[in-house]
């Protein structure tokens, strides 16, 4: 009989199994905790689920990212492009519009606003260059990240293209790479970004370009703009099925996000930048600062020292030593206040400096002294090491 009766349980056990952990693991999906990722989106009747499934996108995570904390403090400029074109002319040459007639400027402005409130949202501080559909020159744009003092520009656009196939995204940045290090570094990153959350079937093998390929002189946004920046061009709006898309708020926010995941990445390897003190006894004590994240192993900095350049007035300088983060520039006899100095170096993620080259009165501390005192002040020894501050 207790033969019989273990027989029985068994097979009400699997009965169990074989019913309710199909209804737990259900139960488990659709559990909506924070963290957990949003339901997958519809792919019957249903435009963006059925672009998420072809080309095999997940849905955006519910929780916050896990890198957003390395962009806190971050000062960032975001341009949306173009804006203001209404009117009978604009509409009669089609400017800057898609096959059903979508603007470009409301897709960026749409894009640039969910991206800036992401942005808040993880703790940096947010300029949009606008925030309705206003018209706003270049120079003008540039000017607003300047006076502002941005860490980064990032200037938001839509592409068209001469055939309705054509969609792919591109990262753009001003001059060449080794110009501008650290607007290549955003570049790759926020490419980065597009590709894992937006993925463009026809995209490009790099995807990241010299904007001298489209003009001698370069975007002026970016020419203009003094600090490492970048002008994306997320898809084309002259993509019939990319235009519906780019319509829906929601693929909006994937872009956003695609974005953001391309700035957290960046900030995550560190991000560079210098400091100098007051000139003595003909030397200017200069501090690199890698940009890391506290921890194991920021006891001392995170330099590659192979990568140190010094540029006086655009002419390479090598009249300078090296010691645990802290650079000493003998300073040549026909320095002034307007000579032009250009640090150059990365962190050990490879990361570049962020600090604009700029005249040397911009970066002393306080009052600049003359230069002249600069060399009759008494000899001082080298600077004692000091305490990173934070990255």
């Amino acid at each position: 009989m207790s033969f019989h009766r273990g027989v029985f349980n068994v097979r009400l056990l699997r009965l169990y199994l074989l019913l309710g952990l199909p209804l737990i693991a259900l139960a488990c999906s659709t559990s909506g905790k924070p963290g957990d990722l949003a339901p997958a989106a519809p792919v019957v009747g249903n435009l963006l689920g059925e672009t998420m499934r072809d080309r095999g996108l997940m849905p955006l995570p519910t929780r916050p990212h896990p890198r957003a904390k390395f962009l806190r403090g971050i000062k960032i400029c975001i341009d949306p492009g173009h804006g203001g074109d209404v009117g009978p002319e604009f509409e009669r040459t089609n400017y800057k519009r898609g096959p059903a007639g979508t603007r470009e400027a409301e897709i960026n402005l749409r894009t640039s606003l969910q991206l800036a409130a992401l942005l808040r949202e993880a703790g940096a501080s947010v300029l949009l260059t606008r925030d309705d559909d206003s018209s706003v020159s270049l120079a003008q744009r540039a000017e607003m990240a300047n006076r502002w003092k941005a860490d980064v520009f990032l200037s938001v656009h839509h592409n068209a293209g001469p055939t309705p196939e054509a969609n792919f995204s591109s990262m753009w940045y001003h001059g060449t790479g080794s110009e501008h290090p650290a607007s290549l570094d955003l570049a790759r990153e926020m490419a980065g970004g597009l590709s894992r959350h937006v993925a463009l079937p026809n995209a490009n093998a790099c995807g990241i370009y010299s904007d001298y390929l489209m003009y001698k002189e370069g975007f002026a946004v970016l020419r203009e703009a003094h600090m490492p920046g970048v002008l994306a061009e997320c898809s084309f709006f002259t993509n019939p099925r990319e235009e519906e898309l780019l319509r829906d708020p929601d693929y909006n926010a994937r872009v956003a996000w695609a974005l953001f995941d391309g700035l957290c990445n960046w900030a995550a390897a560190g991000v560079p930048s210098w400091r100098a003190s007051s000139p003595m006894a003909g030397r200017l004590p200069i501090r690199l600062i890698d940009g890391m994240n506290e921890g194991w192993g920021s006891d001392e900095p995170r330099i590659r020292e192979e990568t140190v350049r010094i540029l006086l007035n655009g002419e390479e300088f090598g009249a300078w030593e090296l010691h645990r983060g802290e650079l000493l520039l003998a300073l040549p006899e026909d320095v002034t206040l307007d000579t032009v100095i250009d640090i150059r170096f990365e962190n050990r993620a490879k990361n570049a400096s962020i600090t604009p080259a700029r005249p040397l009165r911009e970066c002393l501390p306080g009052r600049a002294v003359s230069p002249a005192s600069w060399n009759a002040a008494p000899r001082a020894t080298r600077p004692e090491p000091t305490d990173r501050p934070p990255g």
